[in-house]
């Protein structure tokens, strides 16, 4: 329905639209501790879903963290910022500062 001219169409593709990045997190919750590169895909393709939503980079940079991928933290960081730098807006500090947690990650 994406790019549908019908009034009606909006907020039916945003409820699911939804509905599949609360699925997408779950799914990460629910298989971080036994297989977390699945929950690494999870939330990446929750960010594709919704790119400007700083809670779902949060929790990626967070897992990378945990699992010793600081590279990638940071990687997820800029994209974070980028994204954001497009609706004018910054990441909050406590963002940032799950990065004062790990020294091995650049900020």
């Amino acid at each position: 329905m994406d790019g549908a001219t019908y009034s009606w169409a909006e907020p039916v593709a945003e409820h699911w639209r939804s509905h599949v990045i609360d699925a997408l997190v779950a799914l990460a919750d629910a298989v971080r501790s036994d297989n977390p590169d699945e929950a690494l895909d999870a939330l990446a393709i929750a960010i594709s879903w919704d790119p400007y939503t700083e809670a779902l980079y949060r929790r990626t940079i967070i897992l990378q963290r945990d699992l010793g991928r600081p590279d990638a933290a940071y990687s997820t960081y800029q994209r974070l910022r980028a994204s954001l730098r497009e609706i004018d807006l910054e990441p909050e500090p406590d963002t940032g500062s799950i990065f004062d947690r790990s020294p091995s990650v650049r900020t």
